[in-house]
């Protein structure tokens, strides 16, 4: 793979994840009052904790992807680890627009954009992903 491809993936990968990696620092820089008020038994707030986990999760994920595709040689991922973290990102992404009554501009920049870029990044891996393990 040349460098200008390994480019493009680099742009893409920003462009797609970038406000929800933000989200997520901003959430973790936040994290003690969201513990403070989610002890009082806000479902909101337990609600937010789970999505920053689960955003954090997902962005490692999305990281072992993206690493994958830029170096297919690298054989220090787990396929089955990554998919599970991926799952739970995408559920994560999926909160905030399940628990809201309506949809705001936002959404491209936290829905669409990141699961059309975490498919993009599937696809580009699917041989990794959905490798036969049954003689390992």
């Amino acid at each position: 793979m040349n460098v200008a491809i390994k480019s493009i993936y680099i742009i893409e990968a920003v462009v797609c994840f970038a406000f929800p990696a933000f989200a997520v620092l901003v959430g973790i820089v936040f994290s003690p009052f969201l513990l403070v008020f989610g002890a009082t038994g806000s479902i909101e707030m337990i609600t937010l904790l789970l999505s920053l986990f689960g955003g954090f999760v997902g962005l490692t994920g999305i990281y072992d992807l993206v690493l994958k595709v830029l170096s297919p040689q690298t054989e220090k991922f787990n396929a089955k680890r990554t998919k599970l973290c991926i799952s739970v990102g995408v559920l994560a992404i999926l909160n905030p627009y399940i628990w809201s009554n309506e949809p705001s501009t936002a959404t491209i920049f936290g829905i669409v954009l990141p699961l059309g870029g975490a498919l993009h990044f599937i696809y580009l891996c699917r041989s990794y992903l959905w490798q036969n393990t049954a003689n390992q």
